[in-house]
């Protein structure tokens, strides 16, 4: 029998410290004393409330993450790239309270297509852009042969797999 606690939230997890014994990390270079595998690419795309939807992209107000814990975000490049010229409304460093406050209507965000693309009151306002980042499910070495660990690591990967076309946005 396979139980799992599943840990969510804004801190990384160290594996190193067994702060967890699997993990599932958006990353471009796992750490080399991880192994692992690489499950799948990620896109992203901006969302907004259905309320801000008469409103243009490039002028609609924003939902920033926090500068002391990213100086440049993923939505600042993104704002860039669509030409977005709309106030930061707000900034949070909570990824459950942006995702709320861009469901509610406080401004666009970028999310994972996977994420955005399930929320009802939410719209995609942009094309899929895949990162330059892909989905890792990681372990430390000392647990990789724990035939519990294992069975985890086999149902995260055949969970995400059934996922991989929501992952980029199709």
């Amino acid at each position: 029998k396979l139980e799992l606690e599943l840990v969510a939230g804004d801190e990384v997890r160290n594996l190193t410290r067994r702060e967890a014994d699997v993990a599932l990390r958006l990353t471009s270079k796992p750490p080399e004393h991880l192994i692992g595998r690489r499950l799948a690419k990620v896109a992203i795309a901006v969302y907004a409330s259905h309320t801000l939807s008469d409103q243009p992209l490039e002028t609609v107000p924003w939902l920033g993450w926090d500068r002391a814990e990213a100086p440049v975000s993923t939505t600042d490049k993104v704002r860039e790239t669509v030409g977005a010229r709309g106030p930061y409304a707000l900034r949070l460093n909570s990824y459950g309270l942006w995702l709320e406050a861009g469901r509610k209507g406080a401004g666009a965000l970028t999310l994972p297509c996977v994420v955005g693309d399930s929320c009802a009151d939410l719209e995609r306002r942009t094309e899929p852009m895949v990162m330059d980042k892909d989905l890792w499910l990681l372990t430390h070495p000392d647990l990789h042969s724990s035939p519990r660990v294992r069975r985890t690591m086999e149902f995260l990967t055949e969970l995400v797999l059934e996922q991989r076309d929501a992952l980029i946005g199709r």
